[in-house]
């Protein structure tokens, strides 16, 4: 069973890594980690070669508040934050 989520694990990761990032590809196996439940760290780490360490750091950008939002989204915001006043 585990060999079977590592193999599609595995997939999925060497079909992506050639279009993400170093950050992307981290919160990427985070998210799946976390989706895997107890034990996804092994699994996921064992399939991707990512080290634990590095899922777990993925996991706390996961789950932090983002710190600052780009620019456009903050414009966009403020728009519709407008829009809704004037309604």
């Amino acid at each position: 069973m585990f060999s079977d989520m590592e193999s599609a694990i595995s997939r999925k990761f060497n079909l992506l890594r050639t279009a993400l990032n170093e950050r992307q590809c981290r919160l990427w196996a985070a998210a799946e980690t976390l989706a895997l439940g107890h034990g996804g760290s092994a699994i996921v780490s064992r399939a991707t070669g990512i080290s634990q360490p590095t899922l777990r750091n993925g996991i706390k950008e996961l789950n932090a508040p983002p710190l600052c939002l780009p620019k456009v989204w903050q414009i966009f915001t403020a728009s519709i934050d407008k829009n809704r006043q004037n309604v």
